[in-house]
């Protein structure tokens, strides 16, 4: 596996750089944040103008045509600035269009999104069912060649924003995705106020009524199809956390070289070196399982494993990044005053999103269970 950017990419990451260090400040985040819609439109408008909404768009809809590789890059810059935009949710709509969409459907929206003129997020997860589809209770039912939603969503991100959603409806054994607008009759949103500041929220849906042409694709799905872009979303969200780590790591340096203690500053003393040098090695360890996570999606589309392996190391990695961090700053790493614990809450939402680390856990313990299985004699098994 190459570990390592194409000159373009190495062009791409420093531009993402230096536009987010440019035009997303600290100060800006925490207005943004402060808000009530929690969401930059200037910044957005600058998002689509750089072309990072754009990434993976074909180009005959006026995108790239790039990689997942491209966009994870975006991702990684984007956590260090814990992005105020719906950048995130618009492009796992954008995913789910591109796998699923007919041409008449990703002409209608993928060319809104390269504009930045359409804003929209997908509905996934139940109150009782995070990460099995099968469990839904949002369904979808044909009458008189129309779709009746019914049931509840939690942690939709940025609902209230949103043009439309991509709401997943479980049909029998089977699924579909229909593009439902927040205005529609028998659509209902409740705000969900996280720590992290990231916009989710709980979407009820009372016999909404849908016309057969907002059912995204010409067909019913699997789970398993339904999980592809689900994927590639857990393994982005990874290498933003491994972002977000870094960004971390590097305010805490910056810290402690001008805190001090007994007339020194307080990085010259080697237990905080050690400490660091530890945090480092955790951080990295992130950003490289995600980019192998990220690496491994562009050749099998359902490489489970590397993107749990990612998924799992990084919400640890990061977790235990800001609390060490906490403790190298302070009483000051628990103020508001500080920006620290910007980056701490916006790790714990991170850590139960698109998969907890229990979970993940699970998902390679089957995976080697079942590899096992193939080379050993079953009797062993029973």
């Amino acid at each position: 596996m190459k570990m390592t950017f194409t000159d373009e990419q190495q062009m791409l990451h420093q531009a993402a750089k230096r536009f987010f260090e440019r035009n997303a400040p600290i100060d800006m985040i925490r207005r943004v944040q402060e808000s009530e819609l929690g969401h930059s439109e200037s910044l957005w408008r600058q998002v689509t103008e750089a072309g990072w909404n754009a990434i993976i768009i074909p180009e005959r809809f006026g995108g790239a045509d790039g990689e997942i590789t491209d966009l994870a890059i975006i991702f990684e810059e984007a956590g260090k600035v814990l992005l105020p935009t719906s950048f995130y949710s618009t492009t796992y709509a954008t995913l789910v269009l591109n796998q699923l969409g007919t041409d008449r459907q990703q002409e209608q929206y993928l060319s809104k999104i390269v504009n930045g003129d359409y804003l929209s997020t997908v509905a996934y997860e139940e109150k009782h069912v995070l990460t099995k589809p099968a469990l839904f209770t949002t369904t979808a039912e044909e009458v008189n060649n129309k779709w009746i939603i019914n049931g509840e969503k939690r942690f939709v991100q940025n609902a209230h924003i949103s043009d439309e959603m991509l709401v997943v409806a479980r049909v029998g054994e089977y699924f579909g995705v229909f593009a439902i607008s927040k205005d529609q009759e028998g659509v209902y949103i409740q705000e969900q106020h996280t720590i992290g500041r990231d916009n989710q929220a709980i979407v009820r849906f009372e016999k909404v009524l849908v016309d057969p042409t907002q059912l995204i694709g010409e067909r019913l799905i699997s789970a398993e199809e339904l999980e592809q872009s689900r994927l590639i979303m857990t393994a982005l969200q990874s290498v933003e956390m491994s972002g977000g780590a870094m960004k971390v790591i590097q305010m805490t340096v910056d810290y402690v070289k001008e805190r001090r203690q007994f007339g020194v500053p307080i990085g010259t003393f080697q237990a905080v070196q050690h400490h660091l040098s530890n945090l480092y090695t955790k951080a990295v360890g992130s950003r490289l399982s995600s980019y192998k996570a990220i690496s491994a999606l562009q050749k099998n589309p359902q490489a489970k494993r590397e993107v749990s392996i990612a998924k799992a190391y990084t919400n640890e990695s990061y977790k235990d990044i800001t609390v060490m961090a906490h403790q190298l700053w302070g009483g000051m790493g628990y103020s508001t005053e500080a920006d620290l614990f910007l980056w701490s809450n916006r790790a714990k939402t991170a850590e139960l999103t698109y998969g907890t680390t229990a979970y993940h856990r699970k998902v390679v313990e089957q995976i080697i269970r079942e590899g096992i299985k193939k080379r050993v004699p079953k009797e062993i098994f029973i």
